[in-house]
């Protein structure tokens, strides 16, 4: 468990190459291995994720890396997680950027079209609760 104000001091301490006030938390080579894409072409070629995805994005070492600029970023080089139910953050070393947004919402894919689990649940309350 942890607090919106630690994920926030985790994405400054990145953004300050890896520091945390004056004391260095990763090495330099760790943090640029960390924010690197790490993925192959052939293994992106092999299994691809959401249509498209790979053509902007790859992973690192604990989170997605933008290899291009993309609709959110005009630069190349941003890290973070967008995870399945909804909690994303990101860090924009070249804008001095970072963003965190935490929801609860299942994603079914890359639209913002609700999942069918949750139109089920939905129909699910209302008919106990007419009953």
């Amino acid at each position: 468990m942890s607090t919106a104000d630690d994920f926030l001091t985790f994405c400054r301490m990145l953004l300050n190459q890896a520091r945390h006030g004056a004391t260095r938390l990763l090495s330099a080579e760790s943090l640029q291995q960390m924010m690197t894409d790490q993925t192959p072409p052939e293994q992106k070629a092999a299994s691809p994720f959401f249509p498209g995805s790979w053509d902007t994005s790859g992973w690192g070492f604990g989170g997605s890396v933008t290899t291009r600029p993309d609709g959110i970023s005009p630069t190349a080089g941003r890290y973070g997680w967008a995870g399945g139910f909804g909690t994303t953050f990101f860090i924009d070393p070249d804008q001095d950027l970072t963003a965190i947004l935490l929801a609860q919402r299942i994603m079914s894919g890359p639209t913002t079209k609700p999942s069918p689990w949750r139109s089920r649940r939905r129909r699910t309350q209302r008919s106990a609760s007419t009953t």
